[in-house]
């Protein structure tokens, strides 16, 4: 059997509607950012290149997503 990627497990703690929610966030950032690996910084999951790309995070009463300077670059073009 196939384990998980450290960031499909954080996602797979959260109860069911927050899980769908931080997937779909997870999927269109991979897809946009297909060759970026996986880690975490400041305790949230994040893609990276050369630098942090992108960070997001499940909070109790909210979704954080917190793109670096290239994720910016990216979501104003």
């Amino acid at each position: 059997m196939k384990s998980l990627s450290p960031i499909k497990t954080y996602i797979d703690e959260f109860k069911p509607e927050i899980k769908t929610r931080l997937n779909s966030i997870y999927k269109i950032i991979r897809s946009h950012f297909p060759d970026a690996s996986e880690t975490f910084a400041y305790q949230m999951p994040t893609l990276k290149g050369k630098k942090n790309l992108i960070h997001f995070a499940g909070c109790a009463n909210h979704i954080g997503i917190y793109p670096g300077a290239k994720g910016i670059t990216f979501l104003l073009s």
